[in-house]
């Protein structure tokens, strides 16, 4: 594990011109009071560090990294600025890897591999594509093919000992500690057809486990992160689930009515008519909708690990539960079944349905 974040590091370090660069050309169009208080924060945790005040460094850039705000580019770029220092303070103290790396992941999500893939995306969105049918029967375009090897690029020069998954090319070193789960486009027909609620997934897992995910909608400018142990964020902000915990305020959500299991779709009928309200069609946006508190239910089938893996660590960092359709924990090798909802006892009585 320290060569792969040691690796990580001497490539962050080559990229760091490009984020003070950023950095500096964008303070004077920062609102002044909010921004100079976090960035003055920032300085002095710095200060902290060369006097060997460790926990005082934390304290300041932990801060930092939770704070709400509006969504701005500079506060983004001071936010990784902050996540680096304290990977560093984990990870030179010998303080706890998993918490440097997971630091270090999110600079790598949020600079990198979102931002890289959506360039990919909005040069294709909205124009003439061949689409071409995979073994599977779904369809595949140029768009998804090459958003996917770029994210597989980014991910093997900084971490060529991890493995990934993905849902266009085979996977490699997919026994490894240390996993990425990519689905390039997510709701691909919906990429084809124009509609804008299809996003790109990453996964990271430790051991098979979850502990990052990222749902990055890029046409309509959300991302969802969530990490093991932190609160869910969209565009940095924390969001929570719907307090809702029964079924006739909930609204139910599904892409589609792909029920290969016939009580799965029997279980699926009686809970929508036990429901407010309920809508087909949504994409991996319904899953920040959960996290966000605007939906209560999703209720899936025929998923692949790159479908869901990237969605558990938000929706539960957010309060909510994620588990297949007889309320097991997920994992890469799940039937493909997801019954994701915004609290335990709604779930609790989701799952009573489904297998009764």
């Amino acid at each position: 594990m320290k060569k792969t974040v040691i690796l990580f590091i001497k490539l962050f370090l080559l990229c760091s011109s490009f984020l003070i660069a950023n950095y500096n050309h964008n303070s004077d169009i920062i609102n002044s009071n909010q921004f100079d208080y976090y960035d003055s924060l920032y300085h002095q945790s710095l200060s902290y560090i060369e006097d060997d005040q460790v926990e005082q460094s934390i304290i300041l850039l932990t801060e930092i990294i939770l704070k709400q705000r509006t969504y701005q580019k500079q506060d983004d770029i001071l936010i990784m600025n902050a996540r680096y220092e304290l990977g560093q303070i984990y990870l030179s103290r010998s303080l706890n890897y998993d918490k440097a790396i997971i630091q270090f992941e999110h600079i790598f999500n949020n600079v990198y591999a979102s931002y890289e893939s959506e360039k990919i995306i909005n040069q294709y969105f909205r124009t003439t594509l061949t689409v071409d049918v995979k073994n599977d029967e779904t369809p595949v375009t140029i768009a998804d093919k090459n958003t996917e090897l770029k994210i597989r690029e980014l991910i093997q020069a900084r971490y060529p000992d991890h493995g990934i998954l993905g849902e266009e090319f085979e996977g490699t070193n997919i026994d490894s500690e240390y996993l990425w789960v990519i689905d390039p486009i997510d709701g691909t027909l919906s990429f084809i057809a124009g509609h804008k609620d299809f996003g790109t997934l990453i996964a990271l897992l430790h051991n098979n486990k979850p502990i990052l995910g990222i749902i990055n909608c890029p046409m309509h400018k959300e991302r969802w992160v969530g990490v093991s142990g932190e609160q869910t964020t969209m565009n940095q902000k924390k969001v929570q689930t719907s307090s809702i915990q029964t079924l006739d305020k909930s609204y139910v959500c599904t892409s589609g009515l792909y029920f290969d299991n016939d009580h799965l779709r029997k279980g699926f009928n009686k809970i929508i008519e036990q429901t407010k309200y309920h809508r087909f069609g949504g994409d991996c946006y319904m899953y920040g909708m959960i996290a966000s508190g605007l939906i209560e239910i999703v209720i899936e089938d025929t998923l692949k690990a790159h479908d869901y893996m990237a969605l558990i660590p938000i929706i539960e960092g957010a309060g909510g539960k994620v588990t297949d359709k007889y309320g097991k924990i997920v994992t890469i090798h799940s039937e493909g079944s997801i019954v994701a909802s915004a609290n335990d006892q709604l779930h609790k009585e989701l799952i009573d349905i489904i297998n009764n």
